[in-house]
């Protein structure tokens, strides 16, 4: 990390398959970073969810916001005849990062909000409605 400490995590991600980590990255902000694995399979991981996974803890979060957002977000992009790897690409992300929100398993951060509104051509707004 920035500040010299060294993370060890086991390997709990979902979208670990297993296979040997050929690279590791970060994306261009420094707050995503993405894992290519031997296999072929790439996934982006937030740092906070690495900063929170090496300590062993968990972001406080309310579960229902993540619910909330996830359902909204899968309703918006179905409205729009997209499919997740399509949005995606629209939002600069990885096809896992659009499942786990739309699964209600990640609360997404404002400026991933932010990426979502505009890639599926709605007001910010319109993601956080019930």
């Amino acid at each position: 990390m920035e500040d010299g400490r060294i993370l060890l995590l086991k390997r709990s991600i979902p979208e670990d398959d297993g296979s040997e980590v050929m690279d590791l990255f970060l994306e261009g902000d420094g707050k995503v970073f993405t894992v290519v694995q031997a296999s072929g399979n790439e996934f982006s991981v937030p740092w906070d969810a690495v900063v929170n996974l090496a300590a062993g803890t968990h972001l406080p979060a309310d579960a229902d916001i993540g619910k909330r957002i996830g359902k909204r977000v899968k309703a918006l992009r179905q409205q729009n005849g997209l499919t997740q790897a399509q949005l995606a690409a629209l939002a600069g992300l990885k096809r896992p990062n659009i499942a786990r929100l739309e699964a209600g398993a990640h609360v997404p951060s404002i400026l991933l909000l932010e990426r979502l509104a505009q890639a599926l051509r709605v007001p910010l707004s319109d993601l956080a409605a019930a």
